[in-house]
């Protein structure tokens, strides 16, 4: 109880969406480490251990030991798997690696959809655009309302704008009232300007929004080529130690920022091991 209880309060911090809920790490670590007290053979505990320590704490160092004795006790621990494959692709940059585990966390977990969903997303981030896709299909024989922002950053990839933006007016709809200023601004830009028009109008929503993530703000810049813009957001995002920014090193949204000096110095002081 005290292992999955660590979990929920890892998933809040990671995808609460508001800065308070940042304050669920410690909590998710002392949940995790009571699990471990009881029985410290829980791979799902030393999981999210790892976790908490990519996300909250940096200690790239630490998370490893922690994913890799969570996959010493149970080589199919299906959060054990997930968050090693992301740490080896985020934090390392080991595509392949990382890629061969996906199988290992679709047979762990064929029917959840949460971990099926996280595989469309570290296609992404691998630049593996036509298996995400195909990734999105099988989980739509599973569930046929699925609309990710995953999905629609791959299809915007791939060269398809309009689907992208289907894509994430129907993740809005599934979210409901939180999400419909988003809604309205991306309906209203994609009027005016396509789909940097639907990003420009989304970013004067998000930008008005305290707290909102910095991270996500910059990709936005990014992907518009307001290369100024997204760094002084990359900036806050590190200033506020933002879990989202271990996403920095291998981010395709990012790219346009890549030879600009001023990425690797993010990176080196974030603490990415280097290549």
């Amino acid at each position: 109880a005290w292992a999955a209880l660590a979990q929920v309060r890892l998933y809040l911090g990671l995808f609460g969406g508001s800065p308070e809920y940042r304050a669920e790490f410690p909590k998710a670590r002392e949940a995790a480490q009571r699990a471990l007290q009881i029985d410290p053979r829980l791979a799902a505990a030393h999981a999210t251990l790892g976790q908490v320590r990519v996300d909250a704490d940096w200690d790239f160092a630490g998370a490893r030991r922690a994913f890799e004795r969570a996959l010493r006790l149970s080589p199919s621990d299906p959060s054990a798997l997930s968050g090693y494959e992301w740490y080896l692709l985020l934090v390392e940059g080991i595509t392949d690696e990382a890629l061969d585990l996906v199988e290992r966390v679709l047979r762990a977990a064929p029917l959840e959809l949460f971990y099926r969903s996280e595989q469309v997303g570290l296609f992404y981030f691998a630049r593996e655009y036509e298996r995400a896709l195909e990734e999105v299909e099988r989980i739509r024989k599973l569930e046929p309302d699925f609309a990710d922002p995953w999905a629609a950053m791959i299809y915007l990839k791939l060269g398809r704008p309009g689907e992208a933006h289907r894509t994430y007016l129907a993740f809005f709809e599934r979210c409901g009232p939180p999400c419909d200023p988003f809604k309205e601004a991306y309906q209203r830009g994609w009027a005016e300007g396509g789909w940097e028009g639907a990003t420009r109008a989304w970013l004067e929503v998000a930008t008005e929004i305290d707290g909102y993530s910095p991270y996500m703000i910059a990709r936005a810049y990014s992907r518009i080529g307001e290369t100024e813009e997204a760094f002084a957001w990359l900036e806050r995002g590190y200033r506020e130690r933002l879990p989202q920014m271990t996403g920095l090193k291998s981010d395709p949204a990012l790219d346009p920022l890549r030879t600009d000096p001023r990425f690797d110095d993010l990176l080196r002081r974030i603490g990415f091991p280097e290549e």
